[in-house]
């Protein structure tokens, strides 16, 4: 009986760990890689952290960005990857941009990370130093931005390059 116990302890022991170190998150798969770009890796370790920020922080850190008025104007859109460095134990937060398609966009992100910096701090369930990736794609929606562009008199749109020529009968 008491092998028969030890079995089972060890057994629950072992599946729990697995599961404690196997987490995947919405941004990371299980072995710690950036889903949208797999250059971009983070501690396995930290990952458990990682799942409860994207649930409480990013939101709001991804809903107070603000599309650079210039970048928007020009169409200009793409993916910009931040790495954020926490560390709750001396009240540290540091946003440094991976890859950005544009600067203005960059500097949206950092802005962004260091206005929720509190929220960040009070999602974080550690106070290790943490290191991890978060990706930003910077759409413009075409019917909206047309519409803005239309409004403006000054500007007058002579020929649409985005539709395909119409045949000549």
């Amino acid at each position: 009986m008491m092998k028969f116990t030890n079995f089972l302890i060890s057994t629950l022991i072992f599946f729990c760990g697995t599961f404690a170190y196997s987490q995947e998150t919405d941004l990371y798969d299980e072995n710690g890689k950036l889903k949208i770009d797999n250059a971009y890796k983070v501690d396995k370790n930290v990952l458990i952290f990682i799942k409860n920020l994207e649930k409480i922080a990013l939101p709001s850190v991804y809903e107070s960005i603000n599309y650079p008025k210039l970048a928007y104007e020009n169409g200009i859109e793409g993916m910009v990857i931040a790495k954020i460095i926490i560390s709750r134990g001396d009240l540290s937060i540091y946003c440094k941009i991976e890859s950005a398609c544009d600067p203005s966009l960059g500097k949206a992100v950092e802005k962004a990370f260091y206005d929720n910096s509190l929220i960040l701090y009070k999602a974080l369930k550690t106070n290790e130093k943490i290191e991890f990736y978060v990706p930003f794609e910077f759409k413009v929606r075409k019917s909206i931005f047309m519409e803005e562009l239309n409004k403006n008199k000054l500007i007058k749109i002579e020929k649409s390059y985005l539709e395909r020529p119409k045949k000549l009968l």
